[in-house]
């Protein structure tokens, strides 16, 4: 568990300066390995690393700083589908190096 601590401490002080928590660039790389597919909430929920309950609400912050985009099923409208643009693709090109 303090080994844990101090991995989450380092990538804290990693992201910090690009305006993003752990669980926003989690769902980043999550949406990068889709290669360009949208996927939707639950698809993203299963496959955290952290099991956070309110994915939907970090990813409407990752909308408003407009590093994913946000679309409708055509076939099932209340389904919404999420992929990352190329702002997302930008951001985390800067910032996994730093991580690796």
């Amino acid at each position: 568990m303090s080994t844990a601590s101090r991995i989450n401490d380092g990538m804290a002080i990693v992201l910090k300066p690009f305006d993003i928590t752990q669980p926003q660039y989690n769902i980043l790389r999550i949406l990068r390995g889709k290669n360009g597919e949208p996927c939707n909430c639950g698809e993203i929920k299963k496959v955290m690393v952290d099991k956070i309950p309110d994915v939907t609400r970090i990813c409407d912050k990752l909308i408003a700083k407009e590093l994913i985009t946000r679309q409708f099923n055509q076939s099932n409208r209340r389904e919404v589908l999420l992929s990352i643009n190329n702002n997302g693709f930008s951001m985390l090109k800067k910032i996994d190096p730093m991580i690796n």
